[in-house]
Order: C-alpha cells, then structure tokens, then sequence
C-alpha cells in the first residue's frame, strides 16, 4: 500500500487532504471484528441497554440505535474507521461460499425476513392454523401433524363480500408491541365489516436464541403447545381483542406468506388486496386503513 503522505512538496497533492478509511483488509481479520460484535450483542451490558430502550418507548431509541452505537464504537476500538461497520454489516454477502460468514452473527442465523412470492392481485394461498381454544386439542396434536381434522384451513376464514385481515407475528416482537393498541383501535372500528386474525408465528427474538434485554421472555417454540401457549401470553400481555389463531410447527403459513417478524394481509374473495410491507423499521398502519375504506366503498357502491 502506497504511502498516504508525500514527504517531497513538489509532488504533494493540491487541495484538501482526504484520508482513506482504516478497514479490516484480511478476511482473518474481518471474522475477528465479527466475533466480537457477536460476543458484545450477548453481553450484560448490552442486553442492559436493550432492556432500558426497549421498557420505554417514549424514549425515541429502539433496539436498533442500540446496536449501531455499539457497532460504532466497535470498529474504533479495533482501530477501522466508521467505514468498517458497512463492512461488518455486509461481510456474509462479501463471502457467500464461507459458512464460517454464515454462522457467526446472530442476525445472519436467524433474520428470515424477506418479500416472498406474494403480490396483490393473486389468490391467496389456503394453508391449516391452529385454533387456541380446546386444550384437548393441543394434548392430541402436539406435533407437526396437519392432517388433523381440527386444524382451520385459511381458506375458511375467507366469506364472500367480508374482507380478511390477517396480522402475522409475535409476542417479542418489538414491531408488534409497540402497535398493538393501533391494531386494537382497527379492530374494534372494522369488526362489523370485517374478519380479523392474528396468526402466531416463529417468535422473532425469542428469548434462548436472540435477545434484545429479555424486555419479553418468550423461549424458542419446540412444541406445538410452546407455540400455543406464547400465542396466550401474547394475547394476555398485550390484551389483544383480535382472535389468534396459530401457525403449524412445519411454519406452513410462515413460509407461503414470509410474515416475519410482522406483517399484514388483506384479503376479499380470496384474492389478495394488500401485502403489508415494513417501512423504516416499524408499521404504518395507513396502508391498512386506506385498503379497508376502499373495499367497504366498493361494496356499497
């Protein structure tokens, strides 16, 4: 690497000095600022941290800003430039056949987030939910049968002329808490006109596999009736007046409709109306609002 000061004056570059950023230039080295970032996210005090912006929502921080800061603070620590934490976020795409990349981060194990194959316009795609309510129930099919004659095909849930709202997420996560008094609000305004389900999903960051401050201590589902009973704690925790149904263990609703960690539906005559998409790292519900107000005045006129 060339030197960046030219010490003759007569070859010295005219205008402003522009240094070049400090990064991690071996892979060795870039694995080595991964590892720690990975053992910081699991440490006390950033938990801590997680904790504190997590039990005050007021406080215009979430878990996010949390985790940049101490990716910040991170690379200047092992002497790069701010520069280096782009290449921290993006080092599993700069090493696509390493599995090393692949594993080390906790978001890169377990972020299932993407668009899928959903557009407005289509059917939508039937799939079997789970019903809360018998404990009966879940005592038989505690497993990932969904041949069960109790299971509730999705295409069920769909009446002629009733739109269909299904909200797919978790009790941990943080997208859903913060609205779930919103979701409540439409609820209660729409329920005449309307059918409305929650579906419980895979949780997002469940407490055992990747915490940010245990603000909610949900532990991954590994039965049918751990995912049974985070759907009634979420209910209970967050007084959510909308049913909840829930999704099989094989996740059959998870992968045709990728709702992780939170999303939302709108469905008339089986046909998909609205695919709900995050914006900025959190749930405008206007999209929502808007959508139901056309189809309620399409159907008067």
């Amino acid at each position: 690497m060339s030197n960046l000061l030219n010490t003759d004056p007569k070859e010295s570059p005219k205008g402003p000095f522009v240094a070049s950023p400090i990064l991690p230039d071996t892979k060795e080295k870039l694995l080595a600022l991964l590892r720690e970032e990975e053992r910081q996210r699991f440490s006390p005090e950033i938990q801590k941290k997680y904790f504190e912006v997590g039990s005050d929502p007021t406080c215009g921080k979430d878990w996010m800003d949390v985790t940049d800061q101490m990716q910040h603070e991170l690379v200047r620590e092992f002497g790069y430039s701010d520069e280096a934490v782009q290449l921290l976020r993006r080092a599993p795409q700069l090493y696509p056949d390493d599995p090393e990349f692949r594993t080390t981060q906790v978001y890169v194990r377990n972020n299932i987030a993407n668009i899928g194959n959903l557009t407005e316009g289509m059917p939508a795609p039937d799939c079997p939910l789970v019903p809360l309510e018998s404990s009966i129930f879940t005592a038989i099919i505690d497993n990932s049968n969904t041949t069960s004659p109790n299971l509730v095909p999705l295409r069920s849930l769909c009446k002629s002329g009733r739109p269909l709202v299904l909200l797919g997420g978790s009790y941990t996560c943080p997208l859903y808490r913060y609205i779930s008094h919103v979701l409540n609000d439409i609820y209660v305004r729409y329920k005449t006109q309307v059918d409305f389900y929650m579906i419980q999903i895979r949780e997002a960051h469940a407490s055992d596999v990747w915490p940010i401050g245990n603000i909610v201590d949900v532990k991954e589902h590994r039965t049918l009736s751990d995912r049974l009973a985070a759907a009634r704690e979420m209910v209970e925790k967050t007084q959510l007046e909308i049913p909840v149904l829930a999704d099989t263990m094989d996740d059959t609703f998870l992968k045709l409709y990728s709702p992780w960690p939170f999303r939302f539906f709108v469905i008339a005559d089986g046909i998909l109306k609205l695919v709900g998409m995050p914006k900025e790292a959190h749930y405008d519900t206007t999209d929502l609002v808007e959508c139901l107000n056309d189809l309620l005045c399409d159907k008067k006129e």
